[in-house]
């Protein structure tokens, strides 16, 4: 049996992004943790101009939901995602 194709599958990718942090403590500038943290974030691609990408988690009826805007400058990958694809 065929899987039916899913409205927007050709949209749908997983972006790998470095995110802003914070913390509340007080530490020397040397103590400072430096190391990346990396998200990443699946969805479906609505807007992917000069600025970065614009995604939605969910769509339904031609209408996305749950959207993420994520700068370029954040952005470390976009890798398109293959439903039914072997892991």
């Amino acid at each position: 049996m065929t899987r039916p194709k899913m409205p927007h599958e050709d949209r749908l990718v997983l972006v790998v992004w470095e995110d802003a942090w914070t913390s509340g403590n007080w530490v020397e500038n040397a103590a400072a943790p430096s190391d990346p943290v990396l998200v990443y974030t699946a969805g479906f691609v609505l807007v992917e101009d000069d600025e970065g990408i614009t995604l939605a988690q969910s769509m339904c009826l031609g209408e996305g939901g749950n959207i993420w805007r994520i700068p370029n400058g954040m952005i470390r990958g976009v890798y398109r995602l293959v439903p039914g694809a072997a892991a």
